[in-house]
């Protein structure tokens, strides 16, 4: 049986962490959409509209669908890539605390970024899903990426 430690992870390079960080923000992203779409079929949004708010220049769901997980992968190469960094220089039982709150205060700039600047550009946002519910998708996101961020860091003995 293996057993995980969170120390530092011996030849665990650049490249290692953007992949990781693409993979986990995808996956991270997956969940965000499911939340999302949890809220907007309780507000009876129809399935169909629903993934077409992530896109501003095509009402299709699949490009919708396509672009917030392309977004969500981006963002997840860039936490994967500082996670990465802090982990090396640190580690031990603090670096599941810096993951979980590292991932948070991530998706919170997110939000906040999303919320005033791309969405004043143009209505990518769903109209049935409120700022609350918006910021805490985002939040799920945060933990999700910190938690896997953290699994990708640990290596296995």
């Amino acid at each position: 049986m293996s057993k995980v430690n969170l120390m530092k992870r011996e030849g665990y390079s650049i490249g290692d962490a953007a992949v990781d960080g693409l993979l986990n923000g995808v996956i991270a992203g997956v969940a965000m959409a499911v939340y999302m779409l949890l809220m907007l079929l309780i507000n009876n949004v129809p399935l169909g509209e629903i993934f077409s708010y992530f896109s501003s220049t095509t009402s299709s769901p699949v490009a919708g669908t396509l672009l917030h997980l392309a977004v969500s992968g981006i963002y997840g190469v860039v936490f994967g890539l500082a996670f990465a960094y802090l982990a090396k220089r640190r580690g031990g039982p603090s670096l599941t605390w810096l993951a979980l709150i590292a991932g948070l205060v991530y998706s919170a700039i997110l939000w906040f970024i999303a919320s005033t600047i791309v969405l004043s550009i143009g209505s990518i946002s769903p109209p049935d899903l409120s700022g609350a519910h918006l910021f805490i998708a985002h939040l799920f996101y945060g933990l999700i990426l910190g938690i896997l961020s953290l699994r990708s860091n640990a290596r296995t003995e």
